[in-house]
């Protein structure tokens, strides 16, 4: 059992790659979404770039973009 819990993590990164263009393909889609939103949205995946791809922050990540997005339309 510890055998393939030891494969599944190291094919973790081979499966974000290989899903990388999915993920490229929902950031780009602004189909029905506002332009602040789409900004949002890409600044979440340049910061999720960023920091190495981790799993499990795209909260995190959406909420700095968010953030950095309405600083920049405030001033």
């Amino acid at each position: 059992m510890k055998r393939s819990i030891d494969q599944k993590a190291a094919t973790s990164t081979a499966a974000t790659q290989q899903t990388e263009p999915e993920v490229v393909a929902a950031v780009s889609s602004g189909d029905g979404q506002s332009a602040k939103e789409q900004a949002i949205r890409e600044r979440a995946y340049a910061v999720w770039e960023e920091e190495g791809r981790p799993e499990g922050r795209h909260l995190d990540h959406w909420l700095r973009a968010e953030a950095e997005i309405n600083l920049s339309s405030s001033a």
